[in-house]
């Protein structure tokens, strides 16, 4: 008897009904980056009915940000076994203009569910509450343990809640990880659930700064006009020859602000360049900077130029590594059975599109943990009408904690 059908009442008591419950609950509370005082105390507040005895862990920034917050962590199990990192973001983008429908009201239409966060995370973050809730009925069998982690500022500028987690120490104990982010939603182009993520591309911003000389604007020739040589790089980016990986596809490269000028009849002596740029495993952040630095070379300008990385409150959060875990890994291997028991088919190993909390788990350089990401269907991340799809919302709780099950259950 496989160990997911030597619980197949837990794994059947996850229903629509609990699942549609519990992502509701987490909608109807506000929670954009930095603002996740209340849904914190929500996730505590039901775990300890649940009594799985969470506390806070504390996050802050007193360099950049000046942000206080509070990640909340529980574990179920024990030291028996290998311990297993489940990750999940509280807070949401801020509300963005077009919604129709109230972005916290959490309306139900059909198989939809719609709200700020349905899906980008809510709905994971319930997944990921209910399946150690599931898991704490069976403690006692477990030969292993799930640290539960709910973080905050997945979505702010620098994931803090989770960088304090490694900062801290606490991912050490760990030795895979799991994040509940919207698989589905971040997969290539025509994949979706059943599927695993089991790698993401990384990123890096560039900041890059042209320094030309101010002039008369009736005499050009006089001056060295910084935004016209801005200009020129930003065309040679767009050219840029990017990495390539066979698993994780392509690098990319898009340029987000160019700023300069503004006096009316002055050759612009400054300007500045934002670009987002993605890379694939061995790209490291010196190898992105040389490269901007080996294209400005070649172009025919007289600005001085610096090439930079954004602020960032700790050296380690100025980027995101990607990373790839093995095919072959238990984690991988164990989430794969639950996927074929509980839904009769065979999960899509892929990698996601984005970059989250997930590539400071996965980065060698960073946890170094294998890490994948399980999550439901849905659209509209980040945009008006966001909406999970419940039956999706519900298979996924399921596979996720059948797969727990297989991890951490004897035979």
């Amino acid at each position: 008897m496989s160990k997911i059908n030597q619980y197949k009442g837990l794994i059947e008591d996850i229903n629509r009904g609990k699942v549609e419950g519990l992502i509701s609950d987490l909608v109807k509370i506000p929670s954009p980056w930095f603002e996740e005082e209340e849904i914190t105390e929500f996730v505590k507040s039901h775990l300890e009915k649940l009594h799985l005895n969470p506390w806070l862990h504390k996050v802050s920034d007193e360099k950049m940000t000046k942000f206080k917050g509070n990640n909340v962590i529980a574990e179920v199990g024990n030291n028996n076994g290998p311990i297993i990192l489940l990750n999940a973001h509280m807070d949401t983008v801020k509300i963005c203009r077009g919604w129709q429908r109230d972005p916290v009201g959490a309306q139900v239409e059909g198989n939809r569910l719609y709200g700020q966060g349905a899906l980008d995370m809510k709905s994971g973050l319930a997944a990921a509450m209910i399946a150690i809730e599931i898991l704490k009925k069976i403690e006692n069998k477990l030969k292993g343990k799930v640290l539960f982690t709910a973080v905050v500022d997945e979505e702010g500028p620098y994931g803090l809640g989770t960088d304090a987690l490694i900062r801290d120490g606490i991912t050490n104990q760990c030795d895979m990880a799991i994040v509940t982010e919207p698989a589905a939603a971040f997969a290539p182009k025509g994949i979706g659930n059943p599927c695993l993520l089991i790698g993401a591309r990384g990123r890096y911003l560039y900041e890059i700064k042209v320094k030309g000389k101010s002039a008369h604007g009736a005499m050009p020739y006089l001056g060295v006009n910084a935004l016209v040589d801005a200009s020129k790089i930003v065309l040679a980016l767009e050219k840029m020859k990017l990495g390539s990986h066979p698993f994780l596809g392509e690098g990319s490269l898009c340029v987000l602000e160019i700023e300069g000028g503004g006096e009316t009849i002055s050759v612009p002596d400054e300007s500045r360049i934002l670009a987002d740029r993605h890379v694939v495993v061995g790209e490291t952040e010196e190898k992105v900077k040389r490269d901007a630095e080996e294209i400005i070379e070649k172009l025919d300008i007289k600005s001085k130029v610096e090439i930079g990385f954004r602020d960032a409150p700790f050296p380690e959060v100025k980027g995101y590594g990607a990373y790839i875990t093995s095919k072959e890994h238990v984690l991988v291997k164990e989430l794969e059975k639950s996927f074929k028991e509980l839904t009769g088919q065979e999960p899509v190993l892929s990698s996601f599109l984005s970059i989250g909390d997930f590539n400071y788990l996965g980065d060698k350089n960073r946890a170094n943990l294998p890490t994948v990401i399980i999550g439901p269907d849905g659209d509209n991340v980040h945009s008006p009408e966001e909406y999970v799809d419940l039956e999706d919302a519900t298979t996924i709780t399921k596979v996720l904690t059948g797969g727990l099950m297989n991890l951490l259950c004897p035979e």
